[in-house]
C-alpha cells in the first residue's frame, strides 16, 4: 500500500482478476481492507474472488487450473474450456468462478439453456458476484427472456453500483421490450461511468435508429468508432441510419467497411442488400443476400428480405443458395396455381409447393400475414401507423384513405381472392392485400383490401370488383368501402362512418397539423422512392405465408382445410389466436 493508492491498488487487483490472477487480486484487496475495512469496492472485489474468510475458495481447484481456463477462453477455444471445466465442476461444485467460466463458453458456444443454467448457479453459489449476475442477464437476453435478463442486471447493480456493463446490458434488453427512453436513460448511466464506453455509444446508436433519429444514431456510432476504430458493428449500425436518410450510397459504403473489418459479418451484407433493393439495384441486391445466406444459414431476417425481393424479381440464373431454387420452382407450381378452379386442385397445388418448401429445409418461419401485391407507390404506413400510435391522432393522409374491402368465409375462397387480385386489372395498378385477420379487437376471419385514394376512386374500383367477385363466387361475396385502417374508428368513431356513399363531417382538425410537422422533424420516416412492383402471381414469400393461414384454418375449424389435416401445425401461436377468436367471434361455418 505505500506505493499505490487505494484507487491504484483496487485497479490493479480488477486488471489482475481479468487476467485470472485471482491470488493477486486477492492480496491487493485484502491489504486495502487492512488500512481501511469499511471499503466497499474492496469489499465486493473480495467477495467476488473469494478471500480466506469463504471455505469454498479454500477449497477450490488450483490457481493454475483456473488461469488455465480464462487463458482458454480468452484464445476462443469455448469447447476445450467446456471439457476442462466440467470435470473441475464435478469436483468442486462450490467453485463459482469456474462455473462462471464454463457459462460463459456456453454462450460463446450459442448454447443459451446450459448458458443460463450454469450462470444462474454461479448467482446460487455466491449472492454477492456480480459479474454473475450480469453475464446471468446476458444469458436470458438470448433466451428472450427479457423481464428476467433485467432483474439480473438490476441485482447486479445493487451489488455493484458503478458497473457501467451492466447498465449497458440492461439498455439492450429494455431496447428489445421497445422501452427506447428507458435504455437511453441506462446508457447515458452507463457513459456517466465510464466515459469512453464504446460499447454503449453504439448500443445508443441502435436505440437511437430504431427511434427513427438517424442523425443522433451516426453521432453515436461515429462516437463509438473515435473510441475504437475496429468496431465492425458500429459501422454496420451507422448503415442503417444512412439508409434511414436515402444517403444510400454512404450506407454500402458503411457496411463495407464493416466488411472489410469483419469479412464474415452475414448483417452487413444483409444491409447492403436492403440499401441496393432501395437503389432498385436488384440483381446487386440479390447477390448480397447470398452472400449473407451463404455466411449464416438460418439468418431469418436475409431469408425475409431475398423472398420479399423475389416477389418483384425472378433471376436469370438460381444463384448458389437453394432458397433460389426453391423460389423458381414455387413460381411454376404459383403460375399453375392461377389457372386451378376446384378445391381439390387448388389444395394439390399447395400441397406440392409447400412439399417444396419442407424440402428446402431453410428452417425459416414467416413474420408476415398477409400477401401483398405492390405497386410503385410507398404509402408509408409505417409513418402514419407510428404518429396515430405515438400521437393519438390520425394523419391527414389517412382522411382521403380509402380501402374497398372483401370477407369471404373460407381458406380456399381467400386462396381464390389472393388469385383474383393478382389478376385483376384496373386503370391504376392499386395495391392489395389478402390476410388473416388477428388484431384481437377487429372482428372478421378472411378478408381483401384494394388501397384506394379518395371516396371516388373506391367507388369505382368497388364496382368492377363486385362484377368479378360474383362471377368467382356465385353472387355469394360482395365488397364494402371502408375509410382508412381499422384501428382509427376505435378512438374516432365518426372517422369511419360513411353515411350514402358521402364522407361523414369528422375532416381533418387543423389543430394535428403541428404535431405532425414536430414529428417529421424528429423522424427519417419518409416515403421510399425507388419501389418495384410485384410480380403477379404466387411466389415463394406467399407459399410461406399460406402455412400460417392453413394454421389459422385448423384453429377456426375451417372444415375446408381438411385437405391439410395431415400437415403438422407450424405456427402454434397462429392457431391460438384463431381458436379464441372464434370463441369471441363465433363461427363462419356451420
Amino acid at each position: 500500500m505505500a506505493k499505490l493508492s487505494v484507487d491504484q491498488a483496487l485497479l490493479k487487483a480488477k486488471s489482475y482478476v481479468k487476467k485470472g490472477k485471482i491470488e493477486e487480486a486477492q492480496k491487493l484487496y485484502q491489504m486495502v481492507l487492512q488500512a481501511f475495512p469499511e471499503n466497499k469496492r474492496a469489499q465486493q472485489g473480495l467477495a467476488v474472488v473469494g478471500g480466506p474468510k469463504q471455505a469454498i475458495d479454500v477449497q477450490g481447484p488450483p490457481q493454475e487450473a483456473i488461469n488455465q481456463l480464462v487463458n482458454l477462453y480468452n484464445q476462443g477455444q469455448l469447447a476445450a474450456v467446456i471439457e476442462q471445466a466440467t470435470p473441475l465442476t464435478e469436483q468442486y461444485p462450490e467453485a463459482f468462478i469456474v462455473w462462471n467460466i464454463l457459462g460463459a463458453a456456453n454462450k460463446g458456444l450459442g448454447r443459451v439453456q446450459a448458458a443460463s443454467d450454469t450462470l444462474k448457479k454461479v448467482t446460487e453459489l455466491n449472492p454477492t458476484y456480480a459479474d454473475g449476475f450480469n453475464n446471468l442477464g446476458v444469458a436470458l437476453q438470448d433466451q428472450g427472456k427479457l423481464d428476467e435478463a433485467i432483474e439480473a442486471c438490476t441485482k447486479a447493480l445493487a451489488i455493484k453500483p458503478d458497473y457501467a456493463e451492466a447498465y449497458n446490458n440492461m439498455a439492450t434488453a429494455l431496447r428489445g421490450q421497445g422501452k427506447f427512453d428507458e435504455a437511453i436513460e441506462a446508457l447515458n448511466k452507463a457513459l456517466a461511468i465510464k466515459s469512453d464506453f464504446a460499447d454503449a455509444y453504439y448500443n445508443m446508436g441502435n436505440v437511437l435508429q430504431e427511434q427513427g433519429k438517424p442523425e443522433a444514431a451516426i453521432a453515436a456510432c461515429k462516437t463509438a468508432l473515435a473510441i475504437n476504430p475496429n468496431y465492425a458493428a458500429a459501422y454496420n449500425t451507422m448503415g442503417n441510419a444512412l439508409q434511414d436518410q436515402d444517403k444510400l450510397d454512404e450506407a454500402i459504403a458503411s457496411c463495407n467497411k464493416a466488411l472489410a473489418l469483419k469479412p464474415d459479418y452475414a448483417e452487413a451484407y444483409n444491409n447492403i442488400g436492403n440499401a441496393l433493393q432501395d437503389q432498385g439495384k436488384l440483381d446487386e441486391a440479390i447477390e448480397a443476400y447470398n452472400k449473407a445466406l451463404a455466411l449464416k444459414p438460418d439468418y431469418a431476417e436475409a431469408y425475409s428480405n431475398t423472398f420479399e425481393l423475389l416477389k418483384t424479381k425472378s433471376p436469370e440464373s438460381t444463384k448458389a443458395h437453394i432458397a433460389f431454387q426453391m423460389d423458381k420452382e414455387v413460381k411454376e407450381i404459383g403460375n399453375s396455381l392461377l389457372a386451378s378452379n376446384s378445391d381439390k386442385e387448388i389444395a394439390h397445388k399447395l400441397s406440392k409447393a409447400l412439399k417444396c418448401i419442407s424440402q428446402g429445409q431453410l428452417n425459416f418461419k414467416t413474420s408476415l400475414s398477409q400477401i401483398y401485391k405492390r405497386n410503385s407507390i410507398d404509402l408509408n404506413c409505417r409513418r402514419h401507423t407510428e404518429i396515430f400510435n405515438s400521437k393519438n391522432i390520425i394523419p391527414e393522409f389517412c382522411f382521403s384513405c380509402f380501402k374497398v374491402q372483401v370477407e369471404v368465409d373460407n381458406l380456399f375462397s381467400l386462396i381464390r381472392l389472393t388469385r383474383q387480385f393478382y389478376d385483376l386489372e384496373l386503370e391504376e395498378d392499386f395495391s392489395r392485400k389478402t390476410m388473416i385477420e388477428m388484431r384481437p379487437e377487429i372482428p372478421g376471419f378472411y378478408k381483401g383490401l384494394l388501397y384506394c385514394r379518395g371516396l371516388d376512386q373506391a367507388r369505382e374500383v368497388k364496382e368492377l370488383l363486385d362484377i368479378k367477385l360474383k362471377d368467382i363466387f356465385a353472387g355469394k361475396v360482395i365488397s364494402q368501402i371502408k375509410r382508412g385502417c381499422s384501428e382509427f374508428p376505435l378512438k374516432f368513431p365518426d372517422y369511419g362512418k360513411i353515411i350514402d356513399n358521402k364522407i361523414t363531417p369528422m375532416d381533418y382538425p387543423a389543430k394535428w397539423k403541428g404535431v405532425e410537422e414536430q414529428f417529421d422533424e424528429n423522424s427519417s420516416l419518409k416515403p421510399k422512392e425507388n419501389i418495384t412492383p410485384s410480380i403477379s402471381g404466387f411466389c415463394l414469400s406467399d407459399f410461406y405465408i399460406v402455412q400460417k393461414w392453413i394454421d389459422y384454418a385448423k384453429g377456426l375449424g375451417d372444415p375446408s382445410c381438411k385437405e391439410f389435416e395431415n400437415h403438422p401445425i407450424i405456427f402454434r401461436e397462429v392457431f391460438d389466436i384463431a381458436v379464441l377468436r372464434k370463441a369471441k367471434y363465433g363461427t363462419l361455418f356451420k
